[in-house]
C-alpha cells in the first residue's frame, strides 16, 4: 500500500477509496492547524496510522475521522487541542484507537463540545484499547461522548485495558453514551473524573452493554455510574451508583 511520513504545520489529510491499505507513520500536526484528518470513502477502504501526533490545534479537533471504511490509529498522541481531541463521524465504519494518549483537550472554561473523544455514530464500531484518556474538559462526556444519528443503526463503543481519569465536564466527567449506543467496557480503570452537576461519572442513557473486570470508583462530585437495567456488570468494582 501507500506509505506516507512527514510533519506539517497546516494539518494533514489522509484519504482512501480503494482496497489498497494506506499506511502512514510518524505523521505530526501542530499549532494553528486543522489537525489530522482521516477519511475513507468506500466500505473496503483502510487507513493505518502509527506514531502520529496532533497537538495544539485551535481551529478544529486534533483528529477528525469520518467515512465508511476502516481506520486504525495506533501509538498516537493527541493533546492540548482547544476544540477537542478526536472527532469520529461514523457511517458504518470501524475505528480502532490503540496504545494512544488523549490528554488535555478542550477549552479551559469547559465550554467545548468535544473533550477527549466524541463519536457521532450511524452504525459504526469504535474500539479504544490500551489507551489513556486524561485531563480533558467538555460540557458533556469529557473523556468519551457518543450518540447515534438519525439512521439509528446499531452502534458500539468498546473500551478495553484503558484508563480514563482526571477529566472534567458539566455532566458525565468520564463517559456519556446515549440514544442506544452499546457500551462494551472491560479490564479498564475509570477514576478521579469530575461531574460538576453532581451526576454520574459514567452515564449510559438509553444505552446498555456489558461492563466486566473494570473499576469505576473514586470519581468526584457525584456518583460513579448510571446504567440502564439491561446493562450487565461482571467481576467489576463499582463505587457509588
Amino acid at each position: 500500500g501507500l506509505v506516507a511520513t512527514g510533519e506539517a504545520e497546516a494539518g494533514v489529510a489522509i484519504t482512501s477509496e480503494s482496497t489498497v491499505p494506506v499506511v502512514a507513520n510518524g505523521i505530526a500536526s501542530s499549532g494553528n492547524s486543522p489537525g489530522l484528518v482521516l477519511a475513507t470513502y468506500e466500505p473496503e477502504a483502510v487507513i493505518n496510522v502509527t506514531d502520529a501526533s496532533a497537538i495544539g490545534s485551535v481551529s478544529s479537533p486534533g483528529v477528525v475521522i469520518y467515512g465508511n471504511g476502516a481506520v486504525n490509529l495506533a501509538a498516537a498522541t493527541v493533546s492540548d487541542n482547544i476544540l477537542g481531541g478526536i472527532l469520529v463521524q461514523n457511517e458504518e465504519n470501524v475505528v480502532r484507537i490503540s496504545g494512544s494518549t488523549i490528554s488535555g483537550n478542550g477549552s479551559i472554561d469547559g465550554a467545548s463540545d468535544i473533550g477527549g473523544i466524541l463519536v457521532f455514530s450511524d452504525g459504526g464500531d469504535v474500539s479504544i484499547d490500551r489507551s489513556t484518556i486524561s485531563g480533558n474538559t467538555a460540557v458533556v462526556g469529557a473523556g468519551i461522548y457518543s450518540f447515534r444519528g438519525e439512521l439509528q443503526d446499531p452502534s458500539v463503543v468498546r473500551i478495553t485495558s484503558s484508563t480514563i481519569s482526571g477529566n472534567t465536564a458539566e455532566r458525565s466527567g468520564a463517559i456519556q453514551l446515549e440514544n442506544g449506543v452499546t457500551a462494551m467496557i472491560s479490564h479498564s480503570t475509570i477514576t478521579d473524573n469530575t461531574s460538576k452537576d453532581d451526576g454520574p461519572a459514567v452515564e449510559l442513557e438509553e444505552s446498555d452493554g456489558v461492563i466486566s473486570h473494570t473499576i469505576i470508583a473514586d470519581n468526584r462530585q457525584g456518583t460513579d455510574l448510571f446504567a440502564e437495567p439491561e446493562t450487565t456488570i461482571n467481576y467489576s468494582l463499582i463505587g457509588q451508583v
